[in-house]
């Protein structure tokens, strides 16, 4: 009698070499130089360790852009600022591809990350505007910096001679800002929802990190989702969603389109009420969905490369102490012990914008 486990083995090299064999290829025509790779797994093991490495000999050996297939997965690298810059800004360039980590949150063309052609236009214009409307990017949005920074502060000090976690305490900071523009409110430190959904946003990435199969060949962890932890995968996103959504209903219930838009939300609710075109991403239940995926990927956009980026310009700060106390006098000098840096101050210290690169320099490598 044949076992479970050789069923399952034998379907999993079947659909395995049916996907890379004899599926059809959705590209066409000429693509840049690169690695080749081995059958299935094309060059995943070869980035398994150190991968920036690797991608640095590529560059090398191929130029500044080659492509490199990782699973089930075709990329093209591009590996110059100028180079790049010109692809971001090309029309032909802004779809997306069928990436698991862009679709587990979007299921569809919705939101931001996961969407393209008119659908991302389209939502892309709505929420530069109106960001911009409640303060983002603005002098504005100075105010609300500056009280995640205070509250950030004397929570900091209360810890003092005790070993603590910044990223976490980093990313309600930054998260804050952003989310009074987005649904007028902000979480306290040790808040008990938002600690609850900073975890599971982080357990997200990283089960998925965890496999490989979910990531590179999602298909078959769809068609064994326990084994491959498909299930643990989606039982997270809708947790994450679940936080997404309580703010938006709290919106639905007040809403009124004759009182002026207090946040983003309700300008997105009143966009969905004003559209009666069927194509429109904004029109009845596409649009209710896409406030909420558009919301998700802000918070994600909004928060973890910030938080990662401090939390990284902090241990560099900590293993120069000379170079932290010359940082601090110069800043001491230009803005002055009695009050707090504001964005004007940065007219004054070309330094202080120095550091930032450097830091970033550092963290990207």
């Amino acid at each position: 009698m044949v076992s479970i486990t050789t069923l399952v083995v034998t379907a999993i090299l079947a659909a395995l070499v049916y996907n890379f064999f004899f599926k059809k290829k959705n590209y066409a025509g000429k693509t840049p130089p690169g690695p080749k790779g081995i059958p299935i797994l094309g060059s995943l093991l070869s980035i398994s360790f150190k991968p920036h490495i690797r991608f640095g000999e590529w560059v090398k050996l191929y130029g500044n852009i080659f492509s490199v297939k990782l699973a089930n997965y075709n990329f093209i690298v591009i590996s110059d600022h100028k180079i790049a810059k010109e692809a971001n800004n090309n029309p032909a360039l802004i779809g997306k591809p069928d990436f698991v980590l862009f679709n587990i949150f979007a299921d569809g063309n919705y939101g931001i990350f996961a969407s393209h052609g008119q659908v991302w236009q389209e939502q892309r214009r709505f929420m530069l505007r109106n960001l911009r409307d409640f303060g983002f990017g603005k002098s504005t949005m100075h105010s609300l910096v500056m009280e995640e920074v205070n509250d950030y502060v004397s929570w900091l000090k209360s810890q003092e001679g005790q070993s603590i976690s910044l990223n976490r305490k980093f990313t309600l900071a930054t998260i804050n800002s952003l989310w009074m523009i987005m649904t007028g409110k902000r979480f306290p430190q040790n808040d008990p929802q938002m600690t609850d959904f900073l975890d599971s946003s982080n357990k997200v990435f990283t089960d998925l990190l965890k496999s490989p199969v979910v990531l590179f060949f999602p298909r078959l962890a769809q068609a064994f989702p326990k084994l491959f932890g498909w299930n643990r995968v989606l039982e997270l996103v809708d947790q994450n969603m679940e936080f997404i959504k309580k703010p938006i209903d709290e919106h639905r219930k007040e809403f009124s389109a004759d009182v002026p838009p207090r946040d983003f939300i309700d300008s997105y609710l009143r966009e969905i009420e004003k559209t009666d075109d069927p194509k429109s991403s904004f029109y009845k239940k596409s649009g209710d969905h896409s406030l909420d995926v558009v919301l998700s990927d802000l918070f994600g956009a909004g928060s973890e490369t910030t938080s990662s980026t401090l939390t990284w310009a902090i241990m560099y700060l900590c293993k120069f102490p000379e170079a932290q106390k010359k940082f601090k006098a110069e800043l001491d000098q230009v803005v002055g012990k009695s009050k707090q840096p504001s964005l004007d101050d940065r007219k004054k210290y070309w330094g202080f914008l120095l550091v930032i690169l450097v830091f970033l320099n550092f963290i990207s490598s």
